[in-house]
């Protein structure tokens, strides 16, 4: 009951599994551009009655490019979460939908630091109203095992929160850990 678990409880899931976006897994991915939904759940036979977790995709896109990023419902979302691929390095940021006021966007920013990017954020004409990044779950000083982490955001009790999972992630053997220096932690969005 796992997935039961994490959708009642995320912040106390976070601390007793490592989620390890590093091992694969085929999943239902359903729905169009950037307004995607991802259903986690296996393809195949299931052998559990756990039922999945629907969620919202936002999509990591590499390079030099603008980020990738969803538009959600600011409030009262079909979905509750937002999972996007494990970061190290990256940044969740959080900005009003140039859609609308009744939405919000999330990207997952490759490249925090470069101006150039920052600056195709801003000329959507939004500014930043939420932000977590590599300050959040890692150290600068960590080299092997690398710091990594699962952040994905949750909607409770009326309000978008940060979830953030500091992990290491050891390239020798691929193996993701829980990163004993920093905690879980949940974070408000604040929006």
């Amino acid at each position: 009951m796992q997935n039961a678990q994490a959708q009642q409880n995320p912040a106390f899931a976070m601390q007793v599994l490592v989620l390890n976006t590093a091992k694969m897994g085929s999943f239902d991915l359903q729905g169009t551009a950037q307004a995607l939904q991802v259903t986690l759940r296996p393809v195949g036979n299931v052998l559990h009655q756990d039922q999945p977790i629907s969620a919202y995709w936002c999509p990591f896109i590499q390079g030099n490019v603008m980020p990738g990023f969803v538009d959600v419902p600011r409030h009262n979302p079909q979905h509750r979460f937002v999972f996007t691929a494990a970061m190290n390095g990256c940044a969740l940021m959080v900005t009003n939908s140039p859609l609308g006021a009744h939405l919000i966007r999330v990207y997952h920013h490759q490249h925090p630091g470069q101006a150039n990017i920052n600056q195709m954020i801003q000329t959507q004409g939004q500014e930043v109203i939420s932000y977590i990044g590599f300050d959040d779950y890692g150290h600068a000083n960590q080299h092997i095992p690398l710091p990594n982490a699962f952040n994905f955001l949750y909607y409770r009790n009326g309000a978008w929160k940060y979830v953030l999972q500091p992990q290491l992630f050891d390239p020798l053997t691929n193996n993701v850990t829980l990163n004993g220096l920093i905690p879980s932690q949940v974070l408000d969005a604040t929006f």
